[in-house]
């Protein structure tokens, strides 16, 4: 019963590549999101004790780990929900009406919501200055991106 180094070496290397390709099989992959980086240090790191305590809440399977876990989910919601808001109002600030964002913006709020109406301040006066009327074309915009479609019922959802 005496083996030879050879067979006890072929032995030791096919046990380790069997479990190198295990370990790698079983191991998880992250990939790089680097819109994670743009973040601010606070969320990243909101969003890492997060991650820590899905990790555990699957592992340990108890109501105060699940608890804690939606928890966190949700104020990290919140959070990157603020942060994305807070963006999108400087960049509103950030465009003026010349600005070609502007017009995208106005587009894209009359898309599908509701019908386009004219501009009845102009119709009611038919010798507005140019001024007068991309002033009036501008509340109208205005008017049509403030407006909640449908309008909410503050009642019936407190109720």
């Amino acid at each position: 019963m005496t083996e030879s180094t050879n067979d006890i070496d072929n032995a030791i290397g096919a046990l380790t590549s069997h479990i190198t390709k295990v370990v790698q099989n079983c191991s998880r992959k992250v990939l790089v999101n680097f819109d994670h980086q743009n973040l601010c240090a606070d969320i990243r790191k909101l969003m890492g004790a997060k991650n820590a305590v899905l990790r555990r809440a699957s592992a340990f399977l108890t109501p105060a780990n699940s608890f804690y876990a939606r928890a966190l989910q949700q104020k990290v919601r919140m959070r990157v929900e603020k942060v994305r808001n807070d963006n999108w109002s400087a960049f509103m600030e950030e465009i003026t009406s010349t600005h070609d964002a502007f017009w995208h913006v106005a587009k894209l709020s009359n898309r599908g919501l509701r019908a386009r109406t004219c501009l009845q301040e102009s119709q009611q006066n038919s010798r507005v200055q140019r001024s007068g009327k991309s002033e009036y074309l501008a509340n109208s915009i205005e008017k049509q991106c403030s407006q909640t479609y449908p309008p909410h019922d503050i009642l019936f959802i407190s109720g």
